[in-house]
Order: structure tokens, then sequence, then C-alpha cells
């Protein structure tokens, strides 16, 4: 799979290149993890939001929020 089609932001592209090309740089890949963990964090936070964000936009038994007419 190419870098390109992993979409990752320049830091972590940069990181992997590093990663891939001294495998044995113990102090390189501890600052993967430690990204990957942020980034893996990050998108935990997100997904989270977007759960409460979706349950607070729905009204309570399914009905539509306005005025009874």
């Amino acid at each position: 799979m190419a870098m390109e089609e992993l979409d990752l932001p320049a830091e972590q592209a940069v990181l992997v290149d590093k990663t891939l090309e001294t495998k044995e740089d113990t102090e390189l890949n501890t600052q993967l993890k430690v990204l990957m963990d942020e980034k893996q964090e990050i998108l935990t936070q997100i997904a989270i939001s977007r759960t409460r964000n979706s349950r607070l936009s729905k009204p309570p038994g399914g009905r539509r929020w306005g005025l009874a007419g």
C-alpha cells in the first residue's frame, strides 16, 4: 500500500518513513507510538462527541422538534 493511500498527516508520514528506514531506532519507534496513541485518543474523543451530539439532536420518543399545530 502506497503512503499516499494511507492519507497520513505529513508528520506521521515522515515518522513512518524514518521508522521503516531504521527499524532498530527505538527512540524513533517510541515517538511514532506516542503519536499514534495520541491520534487514536483524539479519534475516540471525536466519536464520543459525535455520539453525544447525535443523541442531543433527537427529541425523546422519536418525535420531530417543533411547535404543536
